[in-house]
Protein backbone atom coordinates (compact mmCIF):
# COMPACT_ATOMS: atom_id res chain seq x y z
CA UNK A 1 0.00 0.00 0.00
CA UNK A 2 3.06 2.27 0.93
CA UNK A 3 4.85 1.89 -2.46
CA UNK A 4 1.99 3.84 -4.65
CA UNK A 5 1.98 7.24 -2.71
CA UNK A 6 6.18 7.08 -2.87
CA UNK A 7 5.63 6.14 -6.53
CA UNK A 8 3.32 9.51 -6.90
CA UNK A 9 5.84 11.25 -4.96
CA UNK A 10 8.93 10.23 -7.25
CA UNK A 11 7.00 11.22 -10.38
CA UNK A 12 6.27 14.62 -9.09
CA UNK A 13 9.54 15.18 -8.71
CA UNK A 14 10.88 13.74 -11.64
CA UNK A 15 8.05 16.54 -13.54
CA UNK A 16 9.57 19.37 -11.12
CA UNK A 17 13.17 18.44 -12.47
CA UNK A 18 12.44 18.20 -15.71
CA UNK A 19 10.45 21.15 -15.73
CA UNK A 20 13.89 23.66 -13.91
CA UNK A 21 15.56 21.57 -16.59
CA UNK A 22 13.78 22.76 -19.57
CA UNK A 23 13.82 26.43 -17.76
CA UNK A 24 17.47 26.51 -17.27
CA UNK A 25 18.19 25.00 -21.16
CA UNK A 26 15.63 27.93 -22.50
CA UNK A 27 18.11 30.87 -20.22
CA UNK A 28 21.54 29.04 -21.29
CA UNK A 29 20.22 29.09 -25.15
CA UNK A 30 19.07 33.00 -24.38
CA UNK A 31 22.55 33.71 -22.98
CA UNK A 32 24.31 32.24 -25.66
CA UNK A 33 22.00 33.96 -28.62
CA UNK A 34 22.51 37.16 -26.36
CA UNK A 35 26.26 37.06 -26.32
CA UNK A 36 26.32 35.71 -30.16
CA UNK A 37 24.21 38.93 -31.12
CA UNK A 38 26.55 41.15 -29.35
CA UNK A 39 29.89 39.73 -30.50
CA UNK A 40 31.62 40.88 -33.86
CA UNK A 41 29.86 38.83 -36.06
CA UNK A 42 27.20 40.86 -35.97
CA UNK A 43 28.15 44.29 -35.27
CA UNK A 44 28.38 46.86 -37.89
CA UNK A 45 31.57 48.45 -36.86
CA UNK A 46 33.62 49.46 -39.84
CA UNK A 47 36.89 49.03 -37.75
CA UNK A 48 37.66 46.97 -34.84
CA UNK A 49 40.76 48.22 -32.67
CA UNK A 50 42.56 45.84 -30.33
CA UNK A 51 45.09 45.66 -28.13
CA UNK A 52 47.60 42.85 -27.28
CA UNK A 53 49.43 43.95 -24.09
CA UNK A 54 52.58 42.25 -23.08
CA UNK A 55 56.51 42.05 -23.65
CA UNK A 56 55.64 43.49 -27.45
CA UNK A 57 53.03 45.52 -27.31
CA UNK A 58 50.46 45.95 -30.13
CA UNK A 59 47.53 47.60 -31.37
CA UNK A 60 45.30 46.22 -34.51
CA UNK A 61 43.36 47.83 -36.57
CA UNK A 62 40.90 45.62 -38.60
CA UNK A 63 39.05 46.88 -41.38
CA UNK A 64 35.69 45.15 -41.61
CA UNK A 65 35.44 46.52 -45.42
CA UNK A 66 39.35 45.06 -46.09
CA UNK A 67 40.34 48.24 -47.26
CA UNK A 68 43.10 49.12 -44.88
CA UNK A 69 44.25 47.35 -42.03
CA UNK A 70 46.97 49.07 -39.57
CA UNK A 71 49.51 48.33 -36.37
CA UNK A 72 51.90 50.03 -34.07
CA UNK A 73 53.96 48.78 -32.06
CA UNK A 74 54.64 50.04 -27.98
CA UNK A 75 58.06 49.52 -26.43
CA UNK A 76 58.09 48.74 -22.83
CA UNK A 77 60.12 51.75 -21.97
CA UNK A 78 57.91 54.33 -24.00
CA UNK A 79 55.76 56.28 -21.56
CA UNK A 80 51.99 56.82 -22.44
CA UNK A 81 49.50 59.47 -20.43
CA UNK A 82 47.34 56.89 -18.90
CA UNK A 83 43.68 58.29 -17.90
CA UNK A 84 42.30 58.55 -14.46
CA UNK A 85 44.89 60.76 -12.75
CA UNK A 86 48.08 58.81 -12.85
CA UNK A 87 49.99 60.67 -15.33
CA UNK A 88 52.34 59.42 -17.79
CA UNK A 89 53.32 55.42 -16.77
CA UNK A 90 55.72 53.08 -19.02
CA UNK A 91 54.16 50.69 -21.09
CA UNK A 92 55.66 48.05 -19.61
CA UNK A 93 54.23 48.87 -15.71
CA UNK A 94 50.79 49.05 -17.43
CA UNK A 95 50.38 45.61 -16.35
CA UNK A 96 51.53 46.20 -12.99
CA UNK A 97 49.20 49.15 -12.32
CA UNK A 98 46.04 47.70 -13.98
CA UNK A 99 46.30 44.63 -11.72
CA UNK A 100 46.91 46.39 -9.05
CA UNK A 101 43.80 48.57 -9.12
CA UNK A 102 41.79 45.56 -10.45
CA UNK A 103 41.72 47.59 -13.36
CA UNK A 104 42.37 46.76 -16.69
CA UNK A 105 40.36 48.99 -18.48
CA UNK A 106 43.29 51.22 -18.23
CA UNK A 107 44.62 49.01 -21.17
CA UNK A 108 41.68 50.37 -22.77
CA UNK A 109 41.41 54.09 -22.00
CA UNK A 110 45.28 53.94 -22.19
CA UNK A 111 45.46 53.27 -25.95
CA UNK A 112 42.30 54.46 -26.47
CA UNK A 113 44.22 58.14 -25.69
CA UNK A 114 47.06 57.46 -27.32
CA UNK A 115 45.53 55.89 -30.77
CA UNK A 116 42.51 58.44 -30.58
CA UNK A 117 40.31 55.31 -31.35
CA UNK A 118 38.11 53.55 -29.56
CA UNK A 119 39.68 50.51 -28.50
CA UNK A 120 37.06 47.87 -27.44
CA UNK A 121 39.14 44.64 -27.00
CA UNK A 122 42.52 44.16 -25.41
CA UNK A 123 44.50 40.71 -23.99
CA UNK A 124 47.27 40.73 -21.34
CA UNK A 125 48.72 38.14 -18.84
CA UNK A 126 46.87 38.76 -15.20
CA UNK A 127 50.47 38.53 -13.83
CA UNK A 128 52.50 41.17 -11.88
CA UNK A 129 55.15 41.26 -14.19
CA UNK A 130 56.91 44.80 -15.87
CA UNK A 131 58.78 44.49 -18.71
CA UNK A 132 61.69 46.63 -19.52
CA UNK A 133 63.22 47.38 -23.41
CA UNK A 134 62.98 50.15 -25.85
CA UNK A 135 62.83 47.43 -28.96
CA UNK A 136 59.82 46.87 -31.18
CA UNK A 137 59.60 44.24 -33.89
CA UNK A 138 61.39 45.04 -36.80
CA UNK A 139 58.84 43.17 -39.24
CA UNK A 140 55.35 43.13 -39.35
CA UNK A 141 53.56 40.36 -36.87
CA UNK A 142 50.22 39.24 -36.71
CA UNK A 143 49.42 37.74 -33.22
CA UNK A 144 49.57 34.26 -32.08
CA UNK A 145 46.30 32.63 -32.62
CA UNK A 146 47.20 30.70 -29.05
CA UNK A 147 47.27 34.77 -27.63
CA UNK A 148 43.75 35.03 -28.79
CA UNK A 149 42.23 32.26 -26.59
CA UNK A 150 44.80 31.80 -23.95
CA UNK A 151 45.85 35.57 -22.78
CA UNK A 152 43.05 37.11 -20.12
CA UNK A 153 41.21 39.60 -22.31
CA UNK A 154 37.36 41.28 -22.17
CA UNK A 155 36.30 39.77 -25.14
CA UNK A 156 33.89 36.73 -25.59
CA UNK A 157 33.74 33.03 -27.15
CA UNK A 158 32.32 34.72 -30.07
CA UNK A 159 34.82 37.29 -30.33
CA UNK A 160 37.56 35.14 -29.83
CA UNK A 161 36.24 33.05 -32.68
CA UNK A 162 35.45 36.26 -35.20
CA UNK A 163 38.97 37.20 -34.39
CA UNK A 164 40.94 34.14 -35.18
CA UNK A 165 39.65 33.52 -38.13
CA UNK A 166 40.23 37.61 -39.43
CA UNK A 167 43.47 37.36 -38.16
CA UNK A 168 43.79 33.70 -40.18
CA UNK A 169 42.97 34.82 -43.21
CA UNK A 170 45.28 38.00 -43.33
CA UNK A 171 48.75 37.94 -44.65
CA UNK A 172 50.90 40.53 -42.87
CA UNK A 173 51.91 42.27 -45.79
CA UNK A 174 47.95 43.26 -45.42
CA UNK A 175 49.36 45.63 -42.52
CA UNK A 176 50.76 48.59 -42.64
CA UNK A 177 52.66 50.35 -39.74
CA UNK A 178 51.88 53.34 -38.60
CA UNK A 179 54.53 55.15 -36.85
CA UNK A 180 54.44 57.85 -34.43
CA UNK A 181 56.96 60.34 -32.66
CA UNK A 182 58.74 60.13 -29.40
CA UNK A 183 60.39 62.74 -27.13
CA UNK A 184 63.63 61.84 -25.09
CA UNK A 185 64.19 63.52 -21.82
CA UNK A 186 68.27 62.56 -21.31
CA UNK A 187 68.14 63.78 -17.61
CA UNK A 188 65.31 61.67 -16.71
CA UNK A 189 66.31 58.49 -19.15
CA UNK A 190 62.44 58.71 -20.93
CA UNK A 191 60.97 58.22 -23.66
CA UNK A 192 57.46 59.79 -23.91
CA UNK A 193 54.96 59.11 -26.79
CA UNK A 194 54.05 62.08 -28.08
CA UNK A 195 50.40 62.81 -28.81
CA UNK A 196 49.76 66.06 -30.20
CA UNK A 197 51.83 65.05 -33.32
CA UNK A 198 50.75 61.65 -33.88
CA UNK A 199 46.86 63.35 -33.63
CA UNK A 200 48.19 65.76 -36.27
CA UNK A 201 50.00 62.80 -38.66
CA UNK A 202 47.50 59.84 -37.92
CA UNK A 203 43.82 62.04 -38.70
CA UNK A 204 41.48 60.21 -41.04
CA UNK A 205 43.39 56.67 -40.45
CA UNK A 206 41.60 54.94 -38.08
CA UNK A 207 38.12 56.59 -38.94
CA UNK A 208 34.73 54.80 -38.19
CA UNK A 209 33.07 55.25 -41.78
CA UNK A 210 29.27 54.60 -39.69
CA UNK A 211 30.10 57.83 -37.61
CA UNK A 212 31.33 60.41 -41.02
CA UNK A 213 28.29 58.87 -43.16
CA UNK A 214 25.59 59.93 -39.58
CA UNK A 215 27.34 63.40 -39.62
CA UNK A 216 26.11 64.22 -35.87
CA UNK A 217 27.35 67.36 -34.41
CA UNK A 218 28.50 66.89 -30.69
CA UNK A 219 28.73 69.43 -27.76
CA UNK A 220 30.81 67.96 -25.09
CA UNK A 221 29.70 69.47 -21.73
CA UNK A 222 32.22 68.98 -18.41
CA UNK A 223 31.61 69.74 -14.80
CA UNK A 224 35.16 71.11 -13.97
CA UNK A 225 38.24 70.35 -16.19
CA UNK A 226 38.36 71.69 -20.04
CA UNK A 227 41.52 69.16 -20.75
CA UNK A 228 39.56 66.23 -20.25
CA UNK A 229 36.74 66.93 -22.20
CA UNK A 230 39.37 68.55 -25.03
CA UNK A 231 40.97 64.92 -24.26
CA UNK A 232 37.67 63.35 -24.63
CA UNK A 233 37.04 65.39 -28.05
CA UNK A 234 40.49 64.49 -29.33
CA UNK A 235 39.25 60.47 -29.20
CA UNK A 236 35.26 61.44 -30.47
CA UNK A 237 37.56 63.30 -33.82
CA UNK A 238 40.38 60.53 -34.52
CA UNK A 239 37.18 58.18 -34.49
CA UNK A 240 34.66 60.52 -37.00
CA UNK A 241 32.76 61.64 -34.71
CA UNK A 242 32.45 66.16 -35.03
CA UNK A 243 32.55 67.57 -31.97
CA UNK A 244 31.34 71.13 -32.26
CA UNK A 245 31.60 72.47 -29.15
CA UNK A 246 32.68 72.29 -25.61
CA UNK A 247 30.84 73.70 -22.76
CA UNK A 248 30.67 73.98 -18.79
CA UNK A 249 27.98 72.14 -17.41
CA UNK A 250 25.91 74.29 -15.46
CA UNK A 251 23.64 72.37 -14.33
CA UNK A 252 27.52 70.09 -12.68
CA UNK A 253 25.10 66.79 -13.32
CA UNK A 254 27.09 64.09 -11.67
CA UNK A 255 25.55 61.14 -13.70
CA UNK A 256 26.74 60.86 -17.27
CA UNK A 257 24.61 60.26 -20.38
CA UNK A 258 24.10 60.54 -23.78
CA UNK A 259 21.34 63.47 -24.86
CA UNK A 260 19.52 62.74 -28.33
CA UNK A 261 16.55 63.93 -29.34
CA UNK A 262 15.06 61.19 -30.94
CA UNK A 263 13.11 58.31 -29.72
CA UNK A 264 15.27 55.97 -32.03
CA UNK A 265 18.91 56.73 -31.67
CA UNK A 266 21.69 57.43 -33.93
CA UNK A 267 24.94 54.47 -34.06
CA UNK A 268 26.50 57.17 -32.48
CA UNK A 269 25.13 58.00 -30.09
CA UNK A 270 24.41 54.23 -28.94
CA UNK A 271 28.22 53.50 -29.36
CA UNK A 272 29.39 56.69 -27.16
CA UNK A 273 26.85 55.13 -24.81
CA UNK A 274 28.76 51.67 -24.94
CA UNK A 275 32.14 52.97 -25.26
CA UNK A 276 32.48 55.39 -21.88
CA UNK A 277 29.23 53.46 -19.89
CA UNK A 278 26.71 56.23 -20.18
CA UNK A 279 23.07 55.96 -20.56
CA UNK A 280 21.61 57.25 -23.32
CA UNK A 281 18.09 59.14 -23.71
CA UNK A 282 15.95 61.67 -25.49
CA UNK A 283 15.94 65.24 -24.25
CA UNK A 284 16.78 68.82 -25.94
CA UNK A 285 19.79 68.67 -27.20
CA UNK A 286 19.46 72.76 -28.49
CA UNK A 287 21.30 73.57 -31.57
CA UNK A 288 23.76 69.91 -31.34
CA UNK A 289 22.64 66.39 -32.68
CA UNK A 290 24.04 64.96 -29.96
CA UNK A 291 24.96 66.35 -26.01
CA UNK A 292 27.78 64.33 -24.48
CA UNK A 293 27.71 65.09 -20.63
CA UNK A 294 30.44 63.86 -18.77
CA UNK A 295 29.92 63.93 -15.25
CA UNK A 296 31.66 61.55 -12.96
CA UNK A 297 33.56 60.18 -16.43
CA UNK A 298 35.30 63.37 -16.15
CA UNK A 299 37.48 61.88 -13.41
CA UNK A 300 38.18 58.56 -15.05
CA UNK A 301 39.68 60.39 -18.17
CA UNK A 302 41.18 63.01 -15.95
CA UNK A 303 44.91 63.30 -17.59
CA UNK A 304 47.61 64.51 -15.14
CA UNK A 305 50.64 66.12 -17.54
Amino acid sequence: MSSRPSRVINSYYRYIYIIVGIFICIYVLFKIIQIFTSSLFLTNNTRINTVFYGQETAFYSLDKKDARHYVMYFPADLKMQVPGGYGTYRVGGLGKLAKLDNNFDLLKKTFSIGTTSFVNYYFYEDIDTVFYGNSVPTEKKKPKISDIWLLKSNTSFFDKLYLTLTFLQKKTDDFYIISYQEKENKALNDIVFQEESFIKNSIGLLYQTQYRDEQKSVQIQYPASYSVAQSVGSLLEGNGIRVSDISLDLDKNKDCFILESTDIHSKTAQDLSTFFNCHVKKGNTDVYDIIFVLGNEEKTWKIVN
